[in-house]
């Protein structure tokens, strides 16, 4: 994958685009304060035709499913919220691990 930051406005907004696999996509990140905590928003764009679609797809399922679900909860549980943000073993990726 090669990704290029395209916007940064901390703290609440990332914009970069993320291209590979024959798709070339643009992650929105958003932060926004709510009486609850903060609202995030994630907003993955650009998977055209068939193959956009396949790959959005299953791009779709590991966002919902792994990074929003198990990585980021993990990581916001050890983080105080200033000063680096620490390494989360659930969110490091094995590559010498194969599925199947």
């Amino acid at each position: 994958m090669q990704c290029e930051v395209r916007e940064v406005s901390p703290p609440e907004r990332l914009v970069y685009t993320w291209t590979g696999g024959g798709v070339d996509t643009r992650l929105i990140w958003t932060l926004k304060r709510v009486p609850e905590g903060t609202h995030l928003t994630l907003d993955h764009t650009g998977f055209k035709g068939l193959r956009g679609m396949l790959v959005g797809g299953i791009l779709g399922k590991g966002w919902r499913s792994k990074i929003l679900a198990v990585h980021l909860p993990a990581l916001l549980d050890r983080w105080s919220g200033s000063g680096a943000v620490l390494i989360v073993p659930e969110a490091e990726c094995d590559s010498s691990r194969s599925e199947g």
